[in-house]
């Protein structure tokens, strides 16, 4: 796909995405802003950990920017990670906080039917 039959959507994930690889959403226990935000200590059992998490995690709402489309509507976030470079063995871990469009986009490919990076007027 060329940026000329790219969606406004698929660019701007494009764009504020750039230099993060294999993004994926969820809470991760491998995450210290994860494991702090959810309140759970890191004990270095990452199963146990990441049950925890699992319990708990859900988005909430923010009116701060998407980290992945850049959109500024408010709206809830959701926990992210990638990647900050194509070889995880030499990469650091980055965590996002992602809108619920973006969420269904990184794990489907599903693009929003209505989406707009500004806040209406």
């Amino acid at each position: 796909m060329t940026t000329e039959t790219m969606s406004a959507y698929a660019l701007a994930v494009e764009e504020h995405a750039a230099g993060i690889f294999h993004l994926n959403a969820g809470a991760a226990a491998s995450c210290p802003e994860c494991l702090k935000a959810h309140g759970i200590e890191d004990t270095g059992d990452i199963e146990t950990m990441q049950e925890q998490i699992g319990e708990i995690d859900e988005g909430s709402f923010s009116w701060s920017p998407c980290d992945c489309c850049g959109s500024r509507l408010g709206g809830d976030r959701h926990a992210a990670h990638g990647w900050d470079n194509q070889d995880i063995a030499r990469a650091n871990l980055i965590h996002l906080d992602i809108c619920t469009d973006c969420v269904f986009y990184t794990g489907y490919g599903d693009e929003p039917t209505e989406w707009s990076a500004e806040v209406p007027r």
